[in-house]
C-alpha cells in the first residue's frame, strides 16, 4: 500500500480440488521472515481458515489493524497448508 489502510477483514478463496489452507498467520513490520521463521514466531493474529470456494468467508482482523495503520509498514501473511 502506497498510504495508510484499514484491515477490517480478510477473506482467503482456496482452490476447488481441497487446496485451501488451513491456517493463516500475520506478522506486522518484519523484514526477512522465511517460512521457518513464520512456524516459530509469535504472530500478530493467526487465524483457523476454512474452505471457501466463493470468498464468502470473512475473518476479521484485531484492532491494531484497523485502528493503527500508521504503525504498519508491512503485513506478511504467512499461509500454512497443515
Amino acid at each position: 500500500f502506497t498510504s495508510d489502510v484499514k484491515i477490517k477483514s480478510i477473506s482467503v478463496v482456496g482452490g476447488d480440488t481441497g487446496t485451501s489452507p488451513a491456517k493463516m498467520r500475520a506478522f506486522i513490520n518484519r523484514d526477512g521472515i522465511d517460512f521457518s521463521d513464520a512456524q516459530s514466531m509469535r504472530p500478530v493474529q493467526e487465524w483457523e481458515l476454512a474452505e471457501n470456494l466463493h470468498g464468502v468467508l470473512e475473518y476479521q482482523t484485531r484492532y491494531v489493524l484497523i485502528y493503527y495503520p500508521y504503525l504498519i509498514s508491512h503485513l506478511l501473511l504467512f499461509m500454512n497448508y497443515s
